[in-house]
């Protein structure tokens, strides 16, 4: 590569003089990926044509969601890495529970944050994927700070194991991790009470902003352990539901600006609940996505 053209690339002049460059988040739309969990009706119903459906709109990542038909809704591990492959996705993270009601020795369907994880950090690891993800707490694991401190140890057990894989391991939020219990917000401590080297965090926005807590506070308070986002929007009703993004009141303009500084690497779209085909949601919020910059 020529001079100019390598110091063009790093966004500095031939003169030397550093050029702050114009970014649009078109350029960084391998990092938009959705979370499954959007279309899971449809895939149950019919599994590869809403792959296929997927990829055509223009995403490049994916993330699973936890519980369907085990992990791999059928397939072995390698039939669905290759029919991901063969529609130019790539697998990034993979959301598994807490735990399971019951073990089976199928272990890589029944794997979860406490139980079996060795087995599917290797699995994950051979797939590809960059992150296991914990995503939800049922009510009777969140009523107390001890349970969230119990919890705290279980996260960075499986974050340790996933490292020995080459994997990262996060958090997935909801709202109720900011409502106070004896004064402490049970987010922070989750943050307190990890290992900020190994246990990173998913943001959901649209959780926080429903908690009543500001996103962008959050990322900047806690550098470096935020690495990846649910990208949703809350709808400007008095039930501040779900809806496509750039429909809704969240300032998504400042908050990606915000949250790549910060060093978030992957963002997912999600949308809970749609009003039609959940194709045509996804569909309004990745070109919505296209047209920002920052």
């Amino acid at each position: 590569m020529k001079r100019r053209e390598a110091l063009k690339t790093l966004g500095i002049s031939a003169a030397g003089s550093f050029v702050f460059p114009h970014f649009s988040f078109a350029d960084s739309l391998k990092d938009i990926g959705l979370q499954l969990y959007t279309v899971r009706n449809l895939l149950d119903k019919e599994f590869e044509s809403t792959i296929k459906a997927i990829s055509e709109l223009g995403f490049r990542s994916l993330e699973t969601f936890a519980g369907s038909k085990g992990h791999f809704w059928g397939y072995s591990p390698g039939e669905l890495k290759n029919l991901l492959v063969d529609n130019d996705l790539r697998w990034v993270s993979m959301h598994i529970p807490l735990k399971w009601d019951k073990i089976n020795e199928n272990a890589l369907n029944y794997a979860s944050v406490t139980q079996n994880i060795d087995l599917l950090a290797a699995t994950a690891a051979n797939l590809g994927i960059k992150y296991l993800v914990c995503p939800y707490l049922a009510k009777e694991d969140r009523e107390t700070l001890d349970q969230y401190k119990k919890l705290a140890v279980h996260l960075n057990t499986a974050a340790a194991a996933c490292k020995k894989e080459g994997l990262g391991f996060a958090y997935h939020n909801h709202d109720f991790e900011f409502l106070p219990i004896e004064g402490q917000l049970p987010m922070q401590v989750l943050l307190n009470n990890t290992d900020p080297e190994l246990v990173k965090f998913e943001m959901d926005v649209f959780w926080v902003v429903k908690a009543g807590q500001n996103p962008i506070s959050w990322i900047k308070n806690n550098p470096g352990r935020y690495k990846m986002a649910h990208i949703k929007d809350m709808d400007k009703s008095p039930e501040k539901g779900f809806t496509e993004v750039g429909s809704g009141s969240i300032d998504y303009q400042s908050f990606l600006k915000e949250a790549k500084i910060a060093g978030l690497q992957h963002y997912f779209v999600e949308q809970d609940k749609t009003p039609g085909n959940p194709l045509d949601s996804i569909a309004k919020s990745f070109n919505y996505l296209k047209t920002l910059n920052f």
